[in-house]
Order: structure tokens, then sequence, then C-alpha cells
């Protein structure tokens, strides 16, 4: 089970993200009322579920943010 803490998330913070091995670097842009997660990069919106493994904590880790 994946718990969810929005405070986790700010405003216009970075985030990462984990694709194919490598990790990049996000803005989050807001939450939506599914509590999907908005990012963008280089003018390319993404929108993440809330639980999305891909979204891991910083560079030195592949760790999801939201796993238990």
């Amino acid at each position: 089970i994946r718990n969810y803490n929005v405070s986790l998330y700010r405003k216009n913070q970075f985030i990462y993200v984990k694709r194919n091995e490598e990790i990049y670097e996000t803005i989050l842009t807001g939450i939506n009322n599914d509590m999907e997660i908005i990012t963008e990069t280089d003018g390319q919106v993404n929108i993440f579920s809330y639980n999305d493994s891909r979204i891991v904590n910083n560079l030195d880790s592949a760790n999801p943010i939201n796993a238990e």
C-alpha cells in the first residue's frame, strides 16, 4: 500500500523522475483534484498518478518518494 502526503510536494519545487534507468529533474507545477502530480520539463507537461513508482526522492535514490 502506498501512502500519499501532499506536503511532500511544494509548488514549483524540483522532483525527480526515473525513466529507463536514468533520473531526470522536473518541476512540480501542481496537483490536480484527482491527486495527480503535474510536472513540466522544457515546456513538456507530464502528469503522474500520485503513487507512480517513477517518482523518486532525489538523485541518489531510486526509491519512490511515497513508498511504504
